[in-house]
This record gives structure tokens, C-alpha cells and sequence, in this order.
């Protein structure tokens, strides 16, 4: 508005407009009581029409009221011209004002949304790649703890067969043979070679990396486990050997009763003797599964904790988010897609609500209740016709 007298859009003067508000009580008297003499008139002649019926001159003078009713009704009209034209104006102006600045809030608004918005595709893009980098590094964790189990379980394959070599060896001795299977058992070779290490080698593929990545990797843990493997191989081993040197009198004095028993006792001694040979490889067996269940239970632990770390870390990387409200656009591809916004709505609304409430119920409002439903359960129609476009508000 200027600083003068008028509007800038209207030309309405305020002098003008505070005489005609100053007119305004005497002008609506007058056509109160130009109105109320009117009606009361024709109030009459109605009455005379139902009480004696009618004729021409009662016909007649309701012609003449009707033209002179029609003259009344322009001078009223006449009369609040001025005022309601006044009025017209000022609602159109006090609107007009509002319009404007609404328009300019508006511009605002969009400006922020659009860069919310930009905010929001920035940190969708540093999700993204955090979560890209986060299944990189967990595959990676959990690579190694593959590798670890292998390797783990291949060596103590490699020494459950080496032990059960060295008892099926000294089951097949003789009094003949004794002593020089005890010297074999002896001179057992202690050794654990790489030659022999490298085919425990674990065999592992992976999503997002290759083999030339892996084998660098793969390489450093069976380094790294070599160094613990070689001499608890040789340690185990010895310690396997001189358990069965220990047995090797009470071999001598089993044989020395197998050789003198009649057949039915030669009998019984074999059976007996067989339980403690299968009894051993059990034994020998089960050591060797509860060392792979140890050394899977301590890559476990060691990769969670890699894990977990992990996780945080990316946490922390997309931990800034923008001040904004999330809502969604519904696109619909087709017509028939209509039906199931109305079906959405029905089940999880309009089931429940009156046949008067239904019927007041537009299609925009099921629309829009979709909408405030998807943001609120994360429930979504799931359809090809049907794209919910997310939509961000700066607060």
C-alpha cells in the first residue's frame, strides 16, 4: 500500500471509505424501514387474497405494489451500493495483501524444500556408500573368519590322519614286528612343511572382492598361522608318540596272551582289542572336531567385534541429517490403479467409519490418507501402477 490516502491496486480513498462507513448506520435504517413498510404491504394484500378470495382490484393493486416493491428494491440497492462495493473492495484488497505474502512464503518454502531436498540426495548418496563400504569391509571380516576356519579345520584334519597313521601302525604290530614298528613310530616325521601347508590353503570367493584381492589376504593369514601351527604340529605329534612308546609293553604283553589263548579266548582278547583301537581313533577324531569348534568360535568372537566396529564407524559417517519433514506423492500409472487407493483406504480406514462418513469421502482424501498411511506404518500399496515419490519439507 502507499503512504498516501488510497490503495495502490483498489484506488479506494480512506476519506471515502470513512465517510460511507459513517453513512452506513443511517442508510441501513432507511432500508430497514423501506423494506419492513414494503413487506408489511405486501403482507396485507396477501391476507385480503386468502381471507375474501381474488378479484380485479385486489389483482390490480398488487400490480401496482409490484412496481412500486421493484422501485423500492432499487433505491435499497442504490443505497447499499456504496458500502458494499466499499466492502467488495476492501475484502479484495485485505486478500490481495494476504495472497502476496502467501505467495512470497511460498517462494520461501519451495527454496528451502529444494534445498532440503539436495541435503536429503546427499545423504541418501553418503548412506548409500557407507552402506556399499559397510558390506565391503564386513565381507572382508568375514572372509577372514572363513579363512581362519578352514585353515584351521584342514590342519587338524592333517593331524587327526597323521595320528591315526601312527595307531594304525602300531595296531598292526606283531612280536615279530614290534620292535621295529616302534622305531618307525619313533622317527615319525615332525616336520609340518609349507609344501604340506600351502594345500591347506582355504578356498573362498566373495561379492565384492576378487581373488588377486583375497589371495594377499588369505596369504598373510596362513603366514601368520603357520608360525602357531608348525611347532604345535611337531609338539603334538612327539606328544602322540610317546603315548604310544608308552604302550608299547602292554602292546608286547597283549600279544603274548593273544599267542598263548585257545581259540574261544583269542576270541574275546580281538574283540576287546578292537574296541580300544576304535575307542582310540574316536577319541583321536573327537579331539580333532573340538579343536575346529574352538578355533570357529574364536574367529567368531574376533569377527564381531570387527563387526561392530564396523558398524558404529558407519553409523558416525551418515549421523548428520537434515532438519526435515518426510512425506510422499502418490503417481498413479493407470486408471484401474484407482481402485487400489480406494481398496487401501477402505481396509485400513473406511471399514470402520459410517455410511454418512463414506459418502463425504473424496478420492484426493483416500489419496492423501495413502500417503500420511505409508509415512506413518511404512505400509505401501505394492503395485507397478502405483510409485510412491518421497517428498522432503524443511521444518
Amino acid at each position: 500500500m502507499e503512504t498516501g490516502l488510497q490503495t495502490q491496486e483498489t484506488g479506494l480513498q480512506i476519506a471515502e471509505v470513512q465517510r460511507i462507513m459513517s453513512d452506513a448506520p443511517a442508510m441501513l435504517d432507511g432500508n430497514k424501514k423501506s423494506a419492513q413498510n414494503a413487506i408489511e404491504f405486501a403482507d396485507r394484500l396477501i391476507k385480503n387474497s386468502r381471507d375474501a378470495g381474488m378479484n380485479d382490484a385486489l389483482d390490480a393493486q398488487m400490480a401496482s405494489y409490484n412496481d412500486k416493491a421493484k422501485k423500492t428494491i432499487s433505491v435499497i440497492n442504490e443505497r447499499r451500493k456504496p458500502f458494499t462495493q466499499m466492502v467488495d473492495m476492501l475484502k479484495k484488497e485485505f486478500t490481495r495483501l494476504e495472497s502476496d505474502l502467501k505467495a512470497k512464503v511460498d517462494e520461501v518454502q519451495n527454496i528451502r524444500n529444494g534445498y532440503v531436498a539436495l541435503k536429503m540426495e546427499e545423504q541418501r548418496k553418503r548412506e548409500e556408500k557407507a552402506r556399499l563400504k559397510l558390506a565391503i569391509e564386513q565381507e572382508l571380516i568375514d572372509v577372514k573368519k572363513q579363512a581362519e576356519i578352514q585353515l584351521s579345520a584342514n590342519f587338524n584334519e592333517h593331524l587327526r590322519e597323521a595320528k591315526q597313521l601312527l595307531l594304525d601302525r602300531f595296531n598292526s604290530a606283531t612280536l615279530g614286528t614290534i620292535d621295529e614298528v616302534m622305531l618307525d613310530i619313533s622317527e615319525f616325521n615332525r616336520d609340518l612343511t609349507r609344501e604340506i601347508y600351502k594345500t591347506f590353503c582355504p578356498k573362498i570367493t566373495a561379492q565384492y572382492h576378487s581373488q588377486d584381492n583375497l589371495s594377499p589376504v588369505i596369504r598373510d593369514i596362513m603366514e601368520q598361522n603357520y608360525k602357531v601351527d608348525k611347532p604345535a604340529y611337531a609338539r603334538q605329534i612327539s606328544a602322540y608318540v610317546s603315548d604310544l612308546r608308552a604302550k608299547k609293553e602292554s602292546k608286547i604283553t597283549e600279544l603274548r596272551e593273544l599267542a598263548k589263548a585257545n581259540a574261544a579266548e583269542r576270541e574275546r582278547l580281538e574283540e576287546a582289542r578292537k574296541l580300544r583301537e576304535q575307542a582310540e581313533a574316536a577319541r583321536i577324531a573327537r579331539e580333532a572336531e573340538d579343536a575346529k569348534r574352538k578355533a570357529e568360535a574364536e574367529a567368531a568372537v574376533i569377527a564381531a567385534g570387527a563387526n561392530a566396529s564396523a558398524m558404529v564407524d558407519a553409523a558416525v559417517e551418515t549421523s548428520v541429517k537434515a532438519d526435515v519433514k518426510e512425506g510422499y506423492e502418490i503417481e498413479l500409472k493407470n486408471v484401474a490403479a484407482n481402485l487400489l487407493i480406494v481398496q487401501m483406504w477402505f481396509e485400513n480406514e473406511g471399514k470402520s467409519l459410517s455410511q454418512d462418513k463414506i459418502n463425504k469421502f473424496t478420492f484426493e482424501r483416500m489419496r492423501k490418507f495413502c500417503e500420511a498411511h505409508a509415512i506413518k506404518t511404512g505400509e505401501m500399496i505394492n503395485s507397478p501402477f502405483v510409485e510412491y515419490i518421497p517428498i522432503y519439507k524443511a521444518k
